[in-house]
């Protein structure tokens, strides 16, 4: 079944996309270097230049707390959009409401939007080379860069703390959203800009294909 939706550029989400992804670079770029500059990896976060840093980290994270809420938005209405315009010449395995929707239900929101991605992918190049790793990398540093992958991370580093003896635990715990941040933006401009590349024009014929 085509999409009853109207086709639209989706130029103004793709460019607000990468304005964000950008924005998250510059942030994770800046709290690793406050982390070198604190002596991480090689000291402990127990003294005061190691805690005062920590402070300035919290803040930057703070701002990329709510630039990544911001993307999780305008992502799954870019989404939307280039689900329904490509079902205007092919068949997906979802519609563009649920492409758009399964980024919030919890559970669902594990693998639908990677679903959704790949299928994109597929249908709209030739899956050659590194284009077939690109989303399952950038979606599994995506999930690492959310909350539960976030705890998921930090269980395995204090089961390591406490096996190992680490003193480095703090500071490596509050510098996993820029250690997994910087890829996941990075590659996000890649999945942004590989599938826009390849997007569909009204007057473009295709022949549907079913996944």
């Amino acid at each position: 079944m085509t999409s009853m939706e109207p086709y639209k550029d989706p130029k103004r989400l793709i460019h607000a996309l990468q304005g964000l992804a950008i924005a998250e670079i510059l942030f994770c770029a800046l709290d690793l270097s406050l982390g070198l500059a604190a002596g991480w990896p090689m000291q402990a976060a127990g003294n005061e230049d190691a805690t005062l840093f920590i402070g300035f980290i919290a803040i930057t994270l703070v701002i990329q707390i709510l630039a990544r809420l911001a993307s999780l938005l305008v992502r799954s209405r870019w989404t939307f959009r280039l689900v329904a315009n490509a079902r205007r010449f092919q068949a997906l395995p979802v519609s563009e409401r649920w492409a758009w929707l399964g980024f919030f239900i919890p559970i669902l929101s594990l693998w639908i939007p990677l679903t959704v991605h790949q299928a994109l992918t597929s249908a709209q190049t030739q899956q050659q080379g590194w284009t077939r790793l690109l989303v399952p990398a950038w979606w599994l540093l995506r999930l690492a860069t959310c909350l539960s992958g976030t705890m998921i991370i930090f269980v395995v580093l204090v089961l390591l703390f406490y096996r190992d003896g680490s003193q480095f635990l703090p500071l490596t715990f509050v510098l996993l959203p820029a250690l997994t941040g910087l890829p996941c933006a990075i590659l996000s401009l890649m999945v942004v800009h590989t599938l826009s590349r390849q997007q569909a024009a009204p007057d473009d014929i295709r022949q549907a294909t079913v996944f």
